[in-house]
């Protein structure tokens, strides 16, 4: 599981080399089976249409291809840069993969979703306020957050990365422009902890 610090350091050279040895336990191999199973229902996840998408700490790219495979026009966002080929191959033209650190990431123009798996477990939890920040930038008014929610009840003491979280850490952690509209239990896909599916919408520029 990645780990995101203030800048582009030494941490990201680290799952750079793991993404290049192809040491990533925390992949899945495919995209997580609730967010296909959501996309076959309604593609476009609860919005008017189809549009921008952002997947944060994208990893290997299978969420942000299955996106494109919808008609999502991508842009997959990591701090390992040996994992832009591996982006690049399976968006294949339908999207872009950009190499920032979250933090510091400006998007040109608000997108209409920002879909989160396993990035916000992956953050320091004494980054969290700051991970509600740039959401709060990079999402238009209207415009939703959707978070695959894992490690779902793991307890902090555990430690991590992934840390426990909850959907009420990202409620605390995304602030009161942002309003919880769906809350429901999602498929594990083999995992330990529990997953949920979580949608908020942001109601402030």
């Amino acid at each position: 599981m990645k780990t995101y610090s203030a800048g582009m350091t030494e941490r990201s050279s680290s799952w750079s080399i793991q993404y290049a040895t192809n040491e990533v336990p925390w992949d899945l191999g495919q995209a997580h089976n609730e967010l296909v199973t959501r996309l076959e229902d309604d593609p476009t996840l609860g919005l008017t249409g189809v549009g921008t998408v952002l997947v944060p700490g994208c990893g290997s790219g299978y969420d942000a291809a299955t996106l494109a495979d919808y008609g999502w026009d991508v842009t997959a966002l990591d701090f390992a840069a040996s994992a832009q080929l591996l982006v690049e191959q399976k968006l294949d033209g339908r999207g872009r993969f950009v190499l920032a650190d979250l933090f510091e990431y400006r998007a040109e123009e608000p997108f209409d979703l920002v879909l989160d798996h396993t990035c916000f477990c992956a953050i320091p939890p004494q980054r969290r306020a700051d991970f509600g920040k740039v959401m709060h930038g990079v999402i238009r008014p209207g415009g939703l957050f959707i978070s695959i929610v894992f490690p779902d009840g793991k307890p902090m003491e555990h430690g991590g990365p992934p840390h426990g979280m909850t959907v009420h850490d990202l409620t605390r952690s995304l602030g009161d422009t942002f309003q919880l509209l769906r809350d429901e239990e999602a498929d594990c896909n083999g995992r330990r902890w529990n997953n949920r599916w979580s949608v908020f919408v942001h109601n402030s520029s």
